[in-house]
């Protein structure tokens, strides 16, 4: 993820450019800030949806309200310090004229100073005879006319040359956008943010003539700034539509990560569970974190955002009030988008206070009840318990205290475009026809596709890596593919087969995916007040610490890996599990296998003390440790083919889980050896898990139609990794 500038400049083959403007005031900008004492915090923001004449995006401007919110609830700037530029507002010159007065003119030594843009990339060539170069395409028209056609984007290197004339050293840049282009339309919930121009397109004169003056000016300055941009050269950076709102993956991933950080923790470390996240929603995209010296990626977030951050996580924020504070609006920044799309009405959350932890407290703490939701903002009330008034509106920051997931989410599938009038008909009638399932429309989130594969599908990606002239037309056999167009494995069928007969055969799968979805939406190792610490391991053929998940009461002890874990196929693992807390806890292990199917580890009894009653339900006694599997059974666990990405979900309760134990059991009784048992009934087995969770968390006054998870009653840690 980490490389050095000169190798991303040469990677992406920047050159410099420039922006025909004398009137900067260099020197002048430069005596003025450094008589001024005190560091200070600003950003600019740019955020563009709108673009005159092109298919607009749809994520760019919620971006940036993401990076606001955080930049002033999380980490303490100023609202007048954060400059923001969205849509119409973003020409190139109310770009370059707004880091000029807000950024160069006015930042002294040790300031932090953000930038961020999102929005569509390109490639524009700076003179006739030169290559092309990324670009930042601005909210200006088109082209200007003439002979050659020119375009008024941002040139990266004058960027660059713009971000090394600022005298601080705390200086960050997030590029949530890409230079590679693709003319082929991606289905599902994501969209590219690469622009292609016209093959002969070049940068305006004033581009052009800036480039002079930067270089003789700033060219020879050291470069101190630290970059993340949100894909590598050759990549796609896309943006994801959730039910209610659009988003970059970079900026929601790394700004959801950074609301839950501790302050003492790394930006790298954070750029890495950014992306971590990512990858799950996209493979093929790896935000890159460029340092000087590695300097700024191994600092604290404290020394380098200059912050009184809390000492734990945030998951949000009151952000104004409204009818004489009866009614308060809320920034819900800090959740995973994919829980922030099913966050029940009646959810609870918690003010956080300075310095104690919500499960610390020994006196009731006020909550605020959630009313309804739109995107990330959210209406509550406060619930106040007797004798315990509001807390002052100003800075509060929240945490999760009650979590409400809907009982009736079911699963939305697209219909592949490629397919036919006839096989369109069909498949609606046959996926309309299984119980919650329902067919997608133009504005919805979507949780898989149902379409054609290619003729020999390797089931790996539809994301070519070469730029096609047209749309491969599917051939193939039916099956499903993510919303990334990433074929599941397993689900492809026989070409000529019947549609009604494929959405029969997928049936399960679909089950399995809906089964799913319910599980990534109790992952809540970051607002748990439960202490567990999990970590998976490879036994073989290197004994290796591969990934940590622990609850916020504890300190990861494995250091956080860039993006997705790669661990090699035939590599034996086993999880082990920590219980720091006071009480006995319960834990289930269900993961997704590599033939896509829900599995969970069965013992018998008489091989393994801590599994009760010949179940998959380990129970753990405070202070101990467990191992899955234990090292005093036969079974050993064997990561196989087919290669790809795997999911494992230790959930954890403060109660048994009686329910789950009898779900599974309907499948046992032929069972008499240690193994990974495949589940014939996954979503009832699911169901059962957030029922027992639902019981352990005993919270009274909410109805049949929704399960109420207390933090203080369950775990669940989630494992990405690609096997390779």
């Amino acid at each position: 993820m980490e490389q050095t500038r000169r190798q991303f400049l040469s990677g992406v083959g920047w050159t410099l450019a420039a922006w025909g403007v004398s009137s900067l005031g260099w020197p002048h900008a430069y005596e003025a800030v450094l008589a001024t004492p005190a560091p200070r915090k600003r950003a600019l923001l740019v955020g563009i949806n709108q673009y005159p004449g092109r298919s607009p995006l749809s994520g760019c401007v919620t971006d940036v309200e993401l990076q606001r919110q955080l930049l002033i609830h999380r980490f303490g700037f100023q609202i007048s310090d954060c400059v923001v530029l969205t849509d119409q507002q973003a020409t190139r010159s109310a770009i370059l004229d707004a880091f000029t007065t807000h950024l160069i003119q006015s930042t002294q030594p040790g300031d932090v100073v953000l930038v961020h843009f999102s929005g569509y990339g390109s490639q524009l060539s700076q003179q006739a005879d030169l290559a092309p170069q990324p670009s930042l395409v601005t909210a200006d028209e088109p082209f200007t006319a003439g002979e050659v056609p020119q375009a008024s984007d941002l040139l990266l290197e004058t960027l660059e040359l713009l971000v090394r004339s600022l005298l601080s050293d705390r200086v960050f840049v997030v590029l949530d956008t890409c230079h590679r282009v693709i003319d082929s339309p991606l289905q599902g919930n994501l969209r590219p943010r690469g622009l292609a121009h016209a093959t002969a397109a070049q940068a305006i004169a004033a581009e052009q003539d800036l480039l002079d003056r930067l270089r003789k000016e700033v060219g020879n300055r050291p470069d101190r700034a630290t970059w993340i941009a949100a894909a590598a050269p050759d990549e796609l950076a896309m943006e994801a539509r959730w039910n209610g709102f659009s988003a970059g993956l970079l900026t929601y991933a790394l700004t959801q990560s950074l609301w839950q950080a501790d302050p003492t923790s790394s930006l790298a470390a954070q750029v890495g569970r950014s992306a971590a996240q990512l990858g799950q929603w996209m493979a093929q995209q790896h935000p890159k974190l460029i340092s000087p010296g590695k300097s700024h990626s191994s600092a604290s977030l404290a020394t380098l955002f200059l912050t009184p951050t809390p000492d734990s996580g945030s998951d949000g924020a009151i952000v104004a009030s409204e009818d004489d504070g009866k009614t308060l609006r809320l920034w819900l920044g800090g959740f995973p988008a994919p829980v922030l799309e099913q966050y029940g009405v009646g959810s609870l959350l918690v003010p956080t206070l300075p310095g104690t932890p919500p499960d610390e407290t020994k006196q009731p703490l006020p909550q605020l009840q959630v009313l309804s939701r739109e995107g990330l903002l959210a209406k509550a009330k406060w619930v106040l318990p007797e004798g315990v008034s509001a807390p002052s509106l100003e800075g509060l920051l929240l945490q999760e205290h009650v979590r409400i997931v809907p009982r009736n989410i079911g699963l939305t599938v697209a219909l592949d475009s490629r397919l036919e009038r006839i096989e369109r008909v069909d498949a609606i009638s046959a996926l309309s026809a299984l119980p919650r399932v329902t067919i997608a429309t133009n504005d919805q989130s979507v949780d898989c596709i149902f379409g054609k594969g290619l003729p020999n599908d390797t089931q790996v990606a539809a994301l070519p890596t070469e730029l096609p002239s047209t749309v491969p037309l599917a051939t193939g056999g039916y099956g499903l593919f993510s919303p990334n167009q990433t074929t599941l494995p397993n689900s492809l069928g026989d070409k000529g087969e019947a549609v009604k007969v494929a959405v029969r055969r997928l049936t399960l799968r679909l089950q399995t995916l809906q089964a799913l979805k319910l599980l990534r939406l109790t992952a809540n190792a970051e607002t748990s007040q439960l202490g567990i610490r999990a970590t998976l391991e490879t036994l073989a053929p290197k004994p290796q610490k591969i990934l940590q998940q622990v609850t916020r009461l504890g300190e990861a002890e494995v250091p956080v890996m860039e993006g997705l874990p790669r661990i090699p196929v035939g590599s034996r693992i086993q999880y082990q599990i920590e219980n720091f807390g006071s009480d006995p806890i319960y834990t289930v292990l269900l993961a997704l296998n590599s033939n896509g199917s829900l599995v969970t580890l069965y013992i018998p009894a008489a091989e393994g003390s801590a599994l009760r009653s010949g179940s998959t339900i380990l129970e753990i006694p405070p202070g101990e440790t467990e191992l899955l599997p234990s090292a005093e059974i036969s079974f050993q666990w064997l990561l196989r083919n087919p290669l790809g990405m795997r999911e494992t979900y230790l959930i954890c309760s403060k109660a048994p889980f009686t329910k789950t134990t009898d779900a599974i059991a309907v499948q046992q009784s032929a069972i008499d050896a240690p193994s990974l048992i495949p589940l014939v009934n996954p979503l009832e087995v699911v169901q059962s898990v957030l029922q027992d969770l639902h019981q352990a968390s005993a919270v009274p006054g909410f109805s049949s139609d929704a399960y109420a998870l207390d933090v203080a009653a369950w775990a669940t840690l989630g494992f990405v990794y690609q096997v390779a």
